[in-house]
């Protein structure tokens, strides 16, 4: 039994691997950065997603929501390591 289990133990890593964030799943957790007092009743309306390179990929995401009183639409702009999954950062572009 200690001999089938020792090349299992050696592989393991090669298959755990953690997936490309999902756009939805991607947009929850930048919804979830957004200053509230700022920019209120932020609802995720649409992004994009595309390749950077071969380990990472981007994320362009909109939402609508209120800004200085008047309806408003942000852009954030995410990226994210493919190989774990893990997000390197979420920031503000632009809001319209």
């Amino acid at each position: 039994m200690r001999y089938y289990l020792l090349p299992i133990l050696l592989l393991l890593p090669l298959y755990a691997q953690a997936e490309i964030p999902s756009l939805d799943s991607m947009a929850f957790a930048a919804k979830h950065q957004i200053n509230s007092n700022a920019f209120k009743n932020a609802k995720y309306v649409q992004g994009n997603t595309f390749p950077l390179g071969k380990h990472k990929t981007a994320y362009e995401l909109f939402y609508s929501g209120k800004y200085k009183g008047r309806s408003a639409v942000m852009q954030i702009n995410c990226k994210a390591v493919n190989k774990t999954g893990d997000i390197e950062y979420c920031k503000p572009v632009d809001i319209k």
